[in-house]
């Protein structure tokens, strides 16, 4: 049983009560059951799966068939969990549309809005203006049409960066438009006239990863690449948040804290990032390491974690953990909270790839409120990002509520999304803004 303080360090043991309960119930009955492999039957045959019923009072357990010769062993010299102990509900469609979601809509806007644009240039204009008048005034239109979509449904602008957005979407579109149109040009007249929503749509089609590229790089900057929150804790349930969530991130967000930082938490477990990086082995993962040595827990990591986060005010040299990184090809941030003095981290704003605004009073506890300091530091990061080249991670307090107003594109959540009714909606939304109903 989890003592107070690991319950206030990440209150998922709160959250799988319930199906904790079920499975106690299921070993008093004995009902539950166990998957067991069984022994080689013929030499150079694979192991077969038996299900073994589970004697009344006996833990029923998952074991699963190591690959290669010498699979890893995690601390309790248990095989790590592969992808044979994935949940079966794996909502794949639903994945596929939220990870394309952008692109598929972008597309559909876009066809629609040059499919108005041949309509106008067909039957709504006169036929005394210069073909290339009317292509230019129903472009315009076109242009109108697909920012407005755009902004609103697929990307959802904030008000405050709606003139930013079509200033840059308007200058995009336009290059992509003269070099339509260059390409126009080179078919004769008379086909032209005759065939010009044909060739638009096929020399737009060849202009489309170009133009799509530079409007999610320059344009529409603002959409949110979502974190799921897992801590390196011994008593965090990654099987449960798995369960509740799915595949519904766009990475996976580490926490990891040790008694440097908070005397009565939880022991750090590292084979809870190894178990977690089999449920989601194609996201990137980001480790904050609360720590006033995290170069101890960086150098044990290599190789389950892409990105590093650390606080300024750790013991160890930043600068020899920064290089070292960059030595094995990670990228690194640092992190601000209420009680980082500002001074210090500025020193190393040309040297990392992301900074951490941790919304939350108290570090390494779920369920707070955010702190409107940290939304004002991070609004006053976000206006020196363009000097400096970094990205924005907010953690802490995040919600659906909230999440359209901060200005990171990195977000980090976990009660607000594993606390809601629908977890995957709640992912969604915080993402979106979309309804999505599974």
């Amino acid at each position: 049983m989890a003592t107070t303080s690991e319950q206030e360090m990440h209150p998922l043991s709160d959250r799988v009560g319930e199906r904790a309960g079920t499975q106690d119930s299921e070993r008093a009955t004995g009902t539950g059951s166990a998957v067991m492999l069984a022994p080689d039957r013929a030499p150079g045959r694979p192991p077969v799966q038996e299900r073994v019923p589970v004697a009344p009072g006996a833990a029923p357990s998952v074991q699963v068939e190591p690959k290669g010769p010498a699979s890893k062993l995690g601390r309790r010299g248990l095989p790590l969990p592969g992808r044979a102990t994935r949940p079966k509900h794996r909502l794949r469609l639903g994945f596929l549309l939220y990870r394309f979601r952008y692109l598929l809509t972008f597309i559909v806007i876009g066809f629609v809005s040059i499919v108005c644009e041949i309509a106008l240039v067909h039957w709504a204009m006169s036929d005394k203006l210069p073909w290339l008048a009317r292509a230019s005034i129903a472009f315009v239109f076109g242009l109108l049409l697909s920012f407005a979509l755009n902004a609103t449904f697929n990307f959802r602008v904030p008000r405050r960066d709606m003139l930013r957005a079509f200033l840059l979407f308007a200058g995009v579109s336009c290059l992509s438009f003269g070099l339509n149109m260059g390409m126009v040009t080179l078919v004769k007249a008379s086909v032209l006239q005759a065939h010009y929503g044909e060739i638009r749509l096929v020399t737009s089609a060849l202009l489309f990863a170009l133009s799509y590229s530079l409007h999610r790089r320059f344009t529409f900057s603002s959409a949110k690449n979502y974190g799921l929150a897992v801590y390196a804790a011994a008593n965090e349930n990654v099987d449960e948040i798995y369960r509740r969530i799915g595949d519904n991130c766009d990475h996976v967000h580490v926490d990891l804290i040790d008694q440097t930082r908070k005397p009565d938490c939880a022991p750090v477990d590292l084979d809870k990032i190894r178990q977690a990086r089999a449920y989601w082995p194609d996201r990137p993962f980001c480790m904050h390491i609360m720590s006033t040595q995290p170069r101890r827990w960086i150098e044990q990591t290599w190789d389950d974690v892409d990105w590093y986060v650390v606080d300024v005010d750790a013991d160890d040299d930043l600068i020899d953990v920064l290089w070292r990184c960059r030595l094995k090809g990670k990228k690194v941030g640092v992190v601000w909270h209420a009680a980082t003095a500002h001074k210090p981290m500025l020193h190393y704003l040309a040297h990392v790839d992301f900074v951490l605004v941790l919304g939350i009073d108290q570090p390494g506890r779920s369920g707070q409120k955010m702190s409107g300091e940290a939304v004002e530091i991070a609004r006053t990061l976000d206006a020196m990002r363009s000097r400096y080249d970094f990205e924005i991670i907010f953690d802490g307090g995040v919600t659906v509520s909230n999440v359209r107003d901060l200005p990171a594109k990195y977000v980090v959540a976990a009660s607000a999304v594993l606390n809601a009714e629908n977890p995957v909606a709640a992912a969604y939304r915080i993402m979106t803004g979309a309804r999505y109903e599974s």
